[in-house]
């Protein structure tokens, strides 16, 4: 008899009538990472995580390293992680939006082609530990992959939400808005196995975008979106982005013998923290907390705008789809599921 395979964590919607839920099921267990880890070494672990997951495994491994060498800002291992994490969450950005968005939107056909030669280009970049033929590579099959005529009908699929209340910048959150008490206390808690970010925030690609030039802007949905085209050709310029921007801090023992540290990176989604415990070279605990933990919440953004449009709209005969492009605003990764009976 062979084994089966437990189901992954999705975001599970329910619509009944005018009342629309999300249920979290990430926030119900540990991750396979988390779990997997303990006993292993560091470089063992990291190859572990590259083979387990399938979103963001670089952006994972650096924050990783990162947070088991917290502390020590010599670690050259980092910087060429956080390298590879960077050209992960380009390669990430660009799918989801020529690829992900327009195969979830019937009207809009996906740019399969273009994402082939982007999936290649990007494996060839990181099989030639990015040097810089490949990287040039890489840049070039970005540039190919994002035509302006078809980022405008994928960027018009958000014009559905422009009467949607617009959210204050507040919430909009990157690695340098936690305080360092805030930031060892979520480290302890990811140690400890606690699932859910502390509260509701935005992160991502305007976020950080905000927070490089000083703004305070209100949003709605199609700002998220723009923001990480954005981004990229900020990137693919040359110019300065907070995309890979890296913080650590060492955590106190919890006995002796031990390090702890936490770190935060910032990825295509938004801030991947991870916490690390080691004694003798071997991961004694591990937890993740994705930057999906803090906007996929019952009292975030996404479901608040999610309930006006519903309010508004909830005669429209593409309503779920409509819905799973404005959620895509936040998280286009993720997988959305509706629950059997509802839309």
């Amino acid at each position: 008899m062979m084994p089966t395979t437990a189901p992954l964590p999705v975001i599970r919607l329910a619509l009944a009538g005018d009342a629309l839920t999300l249920t979290n099921e990430r926030l119900q267990k540990p991750s396979p990472a988390a779990l997997l880890l303990p006993g292993k070494t560091l470089s063992l672990s990291l190859d572990i995580l590259r083979m387990l997951l399938t979103l963001c495994p670089e952006a994972h491994a650096a924050t990783l390293t990162a947070a088991a060498h917290a502390g020590n800002d010599k670690a050259p291992e980092t910087d060429a992680l956080v390298r590879r994490a960077v050209l992960e969450a380009v390669s990430e950005t660009v799918r989801t939006a020529v690829y992900d968005i327009p195969r979830r939107h019937g009207a809009l056909r996906p740019a399969v082609e273009a994402v082939r030669g982007l999936r290649a280009a990007h494996a060839k970049a990181v099989a030639d530990n990015l040097s810089d033929a490949s990287e040039a590579a890489f840049r070039e099959a970005v540039e190919k992959a994002l035509p302006d005529e078809f980022l405008s009908e994928v960027t018009a699929l958000f014009n559905d939400f422009s009467r949607l209340p617009a959210a204050d910048a507040k919430t909009l959150f990157t690695v340098d808005k936690l305080r360092d008490d805030d930031l060892a206390t979520l480290g302890r808690d990811l140690l400890e196995g606690k699932l859910e970010a502390p509260r509701a925030a935005v992160p991502g690609a305007l976020a950080r975008e905000c927070a490089r030039e000083g703004l305070a802007p209100a949003f709605r949905p199609k700002d998220l979106f723009t923001a990480r085209l954005a981004e990229v050709k900020r990137w693919l310029a040359g110019e300065e982005t907070r995309l890979g921007a890296l913080r650590t801090l060492t955590l106190p023992a919890s006995e002796p013998g031990l390090a702890a540290g936490i770190a935060g990176l910032e990825t295509a989604r938004g801030t991947l923290f991870a916490a690390v415990e080691m004694k003798d070279g071997r991961i004694v605990r591990a937890g993740f907390l994705a930057p999906t933990e803090w906007s996929m919440r019952k009292d975030a953004l996404p479901l608040v705008w999610a309930r006006h449009f519903l309010a508004a709209r909830k005669n429209d005969p593409r309503l779920r789809e409509r819905l799973e492009t404005l959620f895509a605003a936040f998280d286009p990764c993720t997988d959305l599921v509706w629950e059997e009976g509802h839309a």
